[in-house]
């Protein structure tokens, strides 16, 4: 398949720190099989380290339209912080809380924006809210809870960069049982 062999090629490039030719392959595959997995990751990556960061954001924006991922997201926000606009994004994002209280998605993006700025109490009461709505629009709805361990992986992460990891863990864990 000619899109997996452009994809190692640009990722090979990639490693060599030439990101410019790495471009260069992301961008075939892409129009060799513009939904082949992984490659506008890839694209956005390499923008942001060849500082072309409108373009990573745009990249990031199709990624996340297409596949919804916290790690594409947080690299969205790396993105918006290089530009400048990482407050007003948070903003928005407060924003959206403010109408859909309820909303999980909501507070997972502030959450990200606020482990982008190395706030991590204020990430983890985020990801604890997005669990807790989560948890509720499941009861209310008779579904299922998905999705969930990437939040809870975070809020891990979060807790990791704070002095007091081990009783919040704890705390978290025992509510579990």
């Amino acid at each position: 398949n000619k899109a997996v062999v452009l994809f190692c090629i640009g990722l090979a490039n990639e490693r060599l720190g030439q990101y410019d030719e790495a471009v260069k392959y992301f961008e075939a595959c892409f129009r060799a099989d513009f939904s082949y997995r992984g490659t506008r990751e890839a694209l956005g990556r390499n923008y942001v380290k060849l500082k072309r960061y409108d373009e990573a954001i745009t990249i990031y924006k199709a990624e996340l339209a297409a596949e919804p991922s916290l790690q594409t997201f947080g690299a969205l926000l790396i993105a918006y912080e290089k530009t400048g606009s990482l407050n007003s994004e948070m903003a928005s994002y407060k924003d959206e809380i403010k109408k859909y209280p309820d909303s999980p998605a909501a507070y997972n993006k502030l959450g990200m924006a606020y482990i982008t700025l190395k706030r991590y109490d204020d990430a983890a009461a985020c990801f604890q809210k997005s669990i807790i709505a989560s948890i509720t629009n499941t009861i209310f709805s008779a579904g299922k809870v998905s999705g969930n361990a990437e939040v809870y992986q975070m809020l891990s992460f979060s807790y990791s960069k704070l002095d007091k990891y081990d009783l919040l863990i704890l705390k978290e864990l025992k509510e579990l049982i």
